[in-house]
Formats: structure tokens, sequence, C-alpha cells
């Protein structure tokens, strides 16, 4: 499975709720930041995309004391409209 698949295989589970959200966080954050290898043939759009979301996911926390101790953290009911924004603009991508 090339990067690019397993990306949208981890987008589409989570819109389906096979996933939770630190999982989803935690495992596109891991695939995304790995290196590109020559089969990963991904548009200029896709990446822009998923280097948001990637971002975004990096943010993520569950533990209510790092939001209070930083702005820079965010919440599950922003990290979910994110996720479902970016599906929803990938679904749309040519």
């Amino acid at each position: 499975m090339t990067k690019k698949q397993q990306l949208e295989y981890l987008l589409e589970a989570y819109i389906k709720n096979e996933y939770d959200i630190k999982t989803f966080c935690d495992e596109f954050t891991r695939i995304f930041f790995e290196e590109l290898s020559d089969e990963d043939i991904i548009s200029k759009d896709e990446l822009e995309l998923f280097n948001k979301l990637a971002r975004e996911c990096d943010r993520y926390t569950p533990y209510k004391e790092d939001l209070s101790l930083s702005k820079y953290f965010v919440d599950d009911k922003y990290i979910d409209k994110i996720i479902r924004a970016t599906y929803s603009s990938y679904c749309s991508l040519p």
C-alpha cells in the first residue's frame, strides 16, 4: 500500500467511525511525515490538504491539562471538524 493509499484509507475509516480521534491523529502524522517513496504519486493539491491535516493532527491532545497550558493544542471537537472538512475537500478533488 502506498503512502497515499494509507492516508486515504485512514480518512475513509475515520469517517466510518472505525478509528477514534487519537488513533487517527497518531497514525496520520506517522504516515504523512515518513519520506515519500518513488511509488507515492501524490498531486500538489493532495499534498497541500494532507500537509495541513497532518500539522493540525500534530496539535491534537486528548488531555484537558494540555489544553489549559497552551493555545497550541486543539481538542476533539476542533480536530474532528478539520478531519471532516479535509475529507470533503479531498473527495472534491479532480
